[in-house]
């Protein structure tokens, strides 16, 4: 136990060192952003729109090189979304709405991004999307850049290069755009926090093209692995050697490579990913699974099956500042954000100053809890 605890303390004060006191009376005011995907149902009356900056409607997808309303799981976005994403800019008319393109299977991207003319008819389509929907802004989620998923999408080795082109397009047409209305509109994009991401792509440059970046701080460990682990930490666990890490580790290798604190947000899951066939060993915590875990879990059917009723025990990591679930007679183990997993996130953004705060996917908290938790990053 005393060398546990000694681990522990040596994880707290490398976070201290790591990051810089947080200025007093900050001025900065936290984003909370939601990724809100257009095939699931919800409408104006599902959110509560006060505890929300942006909304990221998921997801039109590239076609013939402009962005398209695709058909993704039997819906595309489409006027219907709109209207009730206006809904609620009435209840909160602060809150932006953006149009996220692509997401894991979105291609398109390296093809529109290969030349000058390829990059003009993709902006140009971005700024007449926004105008023909009167939006805020566009987030782009390019899943990857170079690495093309794994050989699932297109791609090319210039993608490095033609991602930093691509942003900076649309950067420049928004500009435009802003010219003519007197407003301006947001330009975002989805980052992975693995080494691999950040050697394809110039987070230095991007960092001066966008107005933030949305770190996908989830999906660090899953079902696709041989061994349990935290898929959404804030911290890296001491049971942890995989040397993935954590949020924070996201957080500062973006720091490291030119974004400054305001441009980054966190992410939190609203889902939970499992696997099957788990060592009763340490609850299950960075154990062999025998067998994979496959898709996730939305948070509101993991509370209703995934309980105590049904035989799992919630266990929380202190190093990692994360929950678990565990069944030892199933051998079933779960990962996921809960409000104290959530919380804490959001503590770490205000105490050193993120841009703020965001989520996939909103629907997925059917009755606010997590939202609820999010939002304190305000107070």
């Amino acid at each position: 136990m005393r060398k546990w605890t000694l681990l522990l303390l040596t994880l707290v004060v490398s976070v201290f060192i790591a990051f810089p006191v947080a200025a007093q009376n900050s001025s900065i005011s936290p984003k909370v952003i939601a990724y809100l995907a257009a095939w699931t149902n919800w409408s104006a009356q599902s959110f509560d729109a006060n505890k929300l900056t942006h909304i990221n409607l998921s997801f039109a997808r590239i076609e013939n090189g402009k962005i398209a309303n695709t058909v993704i799981d039997g819906k595309a976005v489409g006027d219907a979304h709109y209207a009730e994403l206006q809904k609620m800019k009435e209840k909160n008319p602060n809150l932006k709405v953006l149009i996220a393109v692509g997401g894991w299977g979105g291609d398109g991207f390296s093809d529109a991004a290969a030349t000058p003319e390829a990059r003009e008819i993709f902006a140009q389509s971005a700024a007449d999307y926004i105008q023909q929907y009167n939006i805020d802004g566009i987030d782009m989620d390019w899943e990857y850049p170079v690495n093309g998923a794994w050989g699932t999408i297109k791609s090319r080795p210039e993608d490095k290069q033609n991602f930093t082109l691509l942003m900076q397009a649309l950067r420049d047409k928004l500009d435009l755009l802003e010219a003519k209305t007197g407003k301006h509109y947001l330009l975002s994009y989805a980052a992975n926090i693995s080494p691999w991401y950040l050697d394809n792509t110039e987070p230095a440059k991007l960092a001066s093209i966008v107005d933030y970046v949305n770190l996908m701080t989830y999906d660090l460990h899953g079902g696709w692995e041989a061994q349990t682990g935290h898929h959404t930490p804030l911290l890296n666990s001491i049971y942890d050697q995989s040397g993935i890490g954590g949020s924070m580790d996201g957080v500062l290798r973006y720091l490291h490579s030119g974004f400054t604190s305001d441009k980054i947000n966190l992410g939190v899951a609203f889902y939970g990913r499992f696997w099957p066939g788990v060592d009763n060993k340490n609850h299950g915590l960075y154990q062999k699974a025998s067998q994979q875990g496959a898709g996730d879990i939305k948070y509101c059917d993991l509370v209703a099956k995934y309980n105590a009723a049904n035989g799992f025990v919630r266990y929380w990591d202190a190093s990692a500042q994360a929950p678990y679930l565990f069944n030892a007679s199933k051998g079933i183990f779960v990962t996921y954000d809960d409000p104290q997993s959530i919380k804490a996130k959001a503590d770490f953004v205000k105490k050193y100053e993120l841009g703020g705060i965001f989520t996939w996917e909103l629907s997925s908290d059917k009755d606010g809890v997590l939202l609820t938790s999010m939002y304190s990053v305000t107070k």
